[in-house]
């Protein structure tokens, strides 16, 4: 396979995992929200629910967004190797 490709893949799975993390914080936090409401649950829990759930999402998000960095890193450090293998 084309070097160029697998970098380009390798750097596609890469954010494809990062946005599978993500995704699956998030829906921990819409789980454990929706645990708590039931048929009787009242508009005013709802409310709170829901807050909680954009809470827990924001946090989700930070954790996240302080990976970035260092991912950037590996995807240049892996694109720089791929390019200097064609040199």
């Amino acid at each position: 396979m084309n070097q160029n490709l697998c970098g380009l893949i390798t750097v596609a799975s890469k954010l494809g995992n990062t946005e599978k993390r993500l995704q699956r914080c998030t829906m921990d936090c819409n789980d454990n929200v929706r645990d708590k409401v039931t048929p009787k649950t009242s508009e005013a829990d709802v409310a709170k629910y829901h807050k909680e759930f954009d809470t827990c999402a924001v946090i989700c998000v930070d954790k996240h967004i302080v990976l970035l960095p260092e991912m950037e890193k590996r995807m240049k450090d892996i694109l720089k190797d791929v390019s200097q293998q064609h040199s």
